[in-house]
C-alpha cells in the first residue's frame, strides 16, 4: 500500500515539475496593429546616433554639474529609488507561493491527571495519594513531561499554473512599476534641465536690460545735448527722459524675475536661496541629438509605454489564476521528528514520529465568488488593453506635435536672427541720421524698441527650442541607459 501511495505522490511532483518549467506566454502587442505609420508625418531633425547620456551633448559644464547634484540630492529622485526597492521585495513575495513552507520547532510540555474522578482513589490510596488536610480526602493525580523536536513541510503543489500565473502577474506589476519610476525619474531630470536654461533665459534677459537702459541713457544724452544748442524740441527731451524710466522699470522687473528663478534653481540643489548661484552665461547652441526610429519604435522605447504593457500582461496572468482557482487543488503535508518524555532522547532516532498527509480540496459552492473574480479579472484586462492604446495614441500625438513644432522653432529663429541684424543696422543708421537732423526721434526711438524686442524675443525662442528638444527626447523614450 506504502508503495502505490509513494508512485502516486512521485507522479504528482513530476506533473508540478514538468508545468513549472514550461515557457511562460508573453503577451502580443497588436492592438494598433495596422494602425501605425511606417513614418512621422515630419522628417526626424538629422542628428548623429543617440548615445543615451543626453546632459552631456549641451557641453555645458555647470548644468552637468549641477544636475549630478541634483541626481544625488533630489528627495524626489531618492523616493523614486525606494518606492523601486519596495516593488522588487513585493514581488518576491508574492513568488514565494510556488516554494514548500518549511519550518522547524521544539517544544516542551508537563501535563497532570486527577484519577479520582476515574474511581481509583481508594485503590491507590496509600501508595500514590496525597493527604488533604481540610477534608480528609485522598487526592490521586499522575504528572507526565514530554520533549519533542519536529520539522514540518506544506506544500501546495501547483498542478494547474494557478500559483505559476500568480508569480507571473507580480513580475509584470514589478516590470511596470520598474518602467514608470524610470520614466518618472527621466521626467524629473528632464524638468530640471528646463529649468537650468530658463534661469539661464532670465539671466540673458536681464543683462539685455541693462544694456537697453544704458542705450537709452545714452540717447538722452545726445538729445539732451541737441536741446540745450536748441537743434531739437522739448517733446524729444521728454519722449527720451519717459523711455529711459520705462528701461529702468523694465529693468528691476527683469532683475526680480531672475533671482526669483535662481533661487528656486537653489531650493532645487537643496542650496539656500542666497540668489547667488553661478550660472552659464549663455544659452546652448549644441543641443542633444535624438533616437532615430520609426513610430512603432515608441511602443518598445518609452518606458511608459512599456510600463502600461506590463500592466496588460499582468492582468492576463491574473485573469489566467482566476480561472484555475475554480479546479481542485492539492497539497503536501509532512512532518518529522521524535518525541520523548526525557529531553535527552530528543535527538533519538528511536522515539521518531512521523506523518504524510495529502490533502485535495475542490470548491463546490461559495456564493459566484469565483466567477465574479474571473469577469473582474476580465474586465480588468479589458480596462488595461484600452489603457495602453490610449497612451499609445497620444504618445504618437506627442511626437509629431513636437517634431512639427521642431520645424516651425527652426523657421522663427532664422527670421529672428535676421530681424536682430537688420534692426541693430537700422537703429545705428537712425542715431547717425537724427545727430545730423536728418530725421525725427520717433523713428529713433521705434528702431530702438524694436532692436530691443527682437533680441529679448531671440533669447525666449532659444530656450523655447531647447525645451522642445528635451520633450522630443523625452517622447521618444531616450534612453534607460541613462537613467541607471
Amino acid at each position: 500500500m506504502k508503495s502505490i501511495n509513494f508512485r502516486y505522490l512521485g507522479l504528482i511532483m513530476l506533473l508540478v515539475m514538468i508545468n513549472n518549467c514550461s515557457s511562460p506566454k508573453e503577451y502580443n502587442n497588436n492592438l494598433l496593429e495596422g494602425e501605425v505609420p511606417d513614418t512621422w508625418t515630419k522628417p526626424l531633425p538629422k542628428t548623429e546616433d543617440y548615445t543615451g547620456l543626453w546632459w552631456i551633448s549641451f557641453s555645458d559644464k555647470k548644468m552637468v554639474e549641477y544636475l549630478e547634484s541634483f541626481q544625488n540630492s533630489s528627495p524626489n529622485i531618492k523616493s523614486i529609488l525606494s518606492q523601486l526597492e519596495s516593488a522588487k521585495q513585493l514581488a518576491r513575495i508574492n513568488n514565494a507561493v510556488l516554494f514548500p513552507n518549511i519550518q522547524a520547532g521544539m517544544s516542551g510540555s508537563r501535563s497532570g491527571q486527577n484519577l479520582a474522578g476515574f474511581g481509583f482513589s481508594d485503590l491507590f490510596a496509600g501508595t500514590f495519594g496525597n493527604q488533604d488536610s481540610s477534608n480528609n480526602n485522598q487526592v490521586i493525580s499522575f504528572e507526565s513531561d514530554n520533549y519533542g523536536l519536529n520539522l514540518s513541510l506544506q506544500w501546495e503543489l501547483d498542478i494547474w499554473g494557478k500559483a505559476l500565473n500568480a508569480k507571473r502577474a507580480a513580475y509584470a506589476d514589478f516590470n511596470s512599476s520598474n518602467y514608470d519610476l524610470v520614466y518618472l525619474s527621466f521626467s524629473t531630470m528632464i524638468q530640471f534641465v528646463q529649468t537650468y536654461y530658463y534661469t539661464v533665459e532670465s539671466k540673458l534677459q536681464y543683462e539685455l536690460s541693462l544694456k537697453t537702459t544704458d542705450s537709452f541713457r545714452e540717447v538722452l544724452n545726445i538729445v539732451e545735448s541737441r536741446y540745450k544748442e536748441g537743434l531739437t524740441s522739448s517733446l524729444d527731451y521728454r519722449l527720451a527722459e519717459s523711455s529711459l524710466a520705462v528701461s529702468k522699470v523694465d529693468m528691476e522687473s527683469k532683475k526680480l524675475q531672475f533671482l526669483s528663478r535662481l533661487r528656486n534653481l537653489e531650493i532645487l540643489l537643496g542650496f539656500y536661496p542666497s540668489g547667488k548661484l553661478k550660472i552659464s552665461d549663455q544659452l546652448p547652441k549644441k543641443l542633444p541629438p535624438i533616437p532615430s526610429g520609426l513610430p512603432s519604435d515608441l511602443l518598445i522605447r518609452r518606458p511608459d509605454l512599456k510600463a502600461a504593457l506590463e500592466k496588460v500582461k499582468s492582468a492576463g496572468y491574473k485573469l489566467a489564476e482566476a480561472k484555475r482557482s475554480k479546479l481542485p487543488s492539492f497539497s503536501l503535508t509532512t512532518s518529522g521528528g521524535t518525541s520523548s518524555e526525557e529531553l535527552k532522547d530528543v535527538l533519538n532516532g528511536d522515539y521518531g514520529v512521523w506523518s504524510r498527509i495529502l490533502n485535495i480540496s475542490a470548491p463546490i459552492f461559495q456564493g459566484g465568488r469565483l466567477d465574479a473574480n474571473v469577469k473582474l479579472n476580465q474586465s480588468q484586462l479589458t480596462q488595461s488593453e484600452i489603457n495602453l492604446v490610449n497612451k499609445s495614441l497620444m504618445a504618437f500625438m506627442e511626437v509629431e506635435q513636437l517634431l512639427n513644432s521642431e520645424n516651425s522653432i527652426e523657421t522663427q529663429l532664422k527670421l529672428l536672427n535676421i530681424a536682430v541684424s537688420q534692426s541693430k543696422a537700422a537703429y545705428d543708421l537712425s542715431k547717425a541720421r537724427y545727430e545730423s537732423g536728418l530725421i525725427d526721434f520717433i523713428t529713433v526711438l521705434n528702431s530702438q524698441n524694436q532692436w530691443f524686442n527682437s533680441q529679448s524675443q531671440y533669447f525666449s525662442l532659444e530656450r523655447t527650442k531647447i525645451d522642445n528638444r528635451l520633450q522630443l527626447i523625452l517622447a521618444l523614450g531616450g534612453s534607460l541607459e541613462s537613467l541607471n
